[in-house]
């Protein structure tokens, strides 16, 4: 139920764009050999590739092995990539991709928002935080300890290169469908209508930077998120800065991305579980359109 319900909310979110398309059983049994070499002959070209060595090597002979590893490589440009995304979502949508054999109901929500290159990234990593991070985050507290209707919830931005989303994703009875996503809906409501206490931010700035720091503990952690700094067109400095920038956030631009990028009327809700069990809870939130499950395409 996971993977179709994140299957239904890329499609929702991103149409018949790039972003849009999924892998399916038909489109892999297609694939054939010439296919495949076609594509590396795409693709594997050197503009554009980076080339990442760490740990306890010389510049002098880093380069070395810089020119071994290169030589031979082909210098084709890569093709380009029209994205062509559609229109973000103008009204809420519901989503009820009914799964008979569902032994609870799977719940997604999303809605579009920045990609990395958007200083909002910053607030935004907080308010995740804020919300997510464990019970006694936001929606822990509410959603899983006063109400009891879920074991773990989430809700935090999700950028990409070239777009992005807010999503909040859990897991419930039957009988609490409707109830979870007015109870984590409630949640969001409450952080964009008074900016997050002192405390309360500075808990989640220090988790935040620190998290950064934690993912970058060894050479290799180090060169992969080098390399993801120069794809993502980062300054060189970027990691060194990264706890300070974070600091630097306040609770009104907190207040301000969760305004902006996940508002009620907006928001494009999937649910996964059969539909004579949750559909008229559901209605009470919005007009339901029910799916059947996707075929193994």
């Amino acid at each position: 139920s996971a993977t179709i319900a994140g299957r239904t909310l890329t499609k929702a979110l991103y149409g018949d764009s790039v972003l849009g398309r999924l892998t399916t059983v038909k489109g892999l049994q297609g694939i054939t050999l010439q296919d495949v070499q076609g594509f590396y002959q795409q693709v594997y070209t050197g503009p554009g590739a980076v080339l990442m060595i760490a740990g306890d090597i010389t510049v002098a002979d880093g380069q070395k092995a810089a020119e071994a590893l290169l030589a031979g490589m082909p210098e084709r440009a890569q093709p380009t990539v029209a994205y062509d995304l559609p229109a973000p979502a103008t009204a809420k949508r519901i989503l009820l991709v009914d799964n008979p054999d569902a032994k609870q109901s799977t719940i997604r929500l999303a809605e579009r928002a920045y990609d990395i290159h958007n200083e909002q990234k910053f607030a935004g990593s907080l308010a995740g935080q804020i919300l997510s991070s464990g019970i006694e985050s936001r929606l822990g507290q509410y959603v899983r300890a006063e109400k009891g209707y879920v074991y773990g919830v989430q809700g935090y931005f999700q950028p990409n290169r070239v777009a992005g989303a807010f999503v909040g994703s859990t897991e419930t009875r039957f009988e609490t469908t409707a109830a979870t996503i007015e109870a984590m809906l409630h949640v969001f409501d409450g952080m964009k209508a008074q900016p997050v206490p002192e405390q309360e931010l500075k808990d989640a700035q220090f988790r935040t930077a620190g998290s950064m720091l934690m993912s970058m503990q060894t050479v290799g952690d180090q060169a992969s998120q080098r390399v993801m700094g120069v794809l993502n067109g980062y300054p060189v400095d970027y990691y060194d800065k990264y706890g300070a920038r974070i600091g630097e956030v306040t609770a009104a631009q907190v207040q301000a991305v969760l305004k902006k990028y996940v508002e009620d009327d907006k928001l494009t809700i999937v649910v996964v579980a059969p539909a004579a069990a949750v559909k008229e809870q559901l209605e009470k939130l919005g007009t339901v359109q029910v799916l059947p499950m996707p075929a193994a395409e």
